[in-house]
């Protein structure tokens, strides 16, 4: 799945990164204690490699 498509895909989601690379802008979204956890918005995340997500 392309960048572009994994964020339509999962837009107004919030998913959790298990590994991989991406960039994001998540600021003042989650507590520190989610962002540790991998947390994060998938419509402000863009995969730039592989990503194993989970709920």
């Amino acid at each position: 799945m392309h960048a572009q498509e994994f964020r339509k895909a999962l837009a107004d989601r919030c998913m959790r990164v298990l590994s991989g690379t991406y960039e994001t802008d998540d600021r003042g979204m989650f507590s520190a204690d989610e962002l540790a956890a991998g947390w994060r918005l998938a419509c402000r995340t863009l995969p730039t490699g592989d990503l194993v997500i989970g709920q």
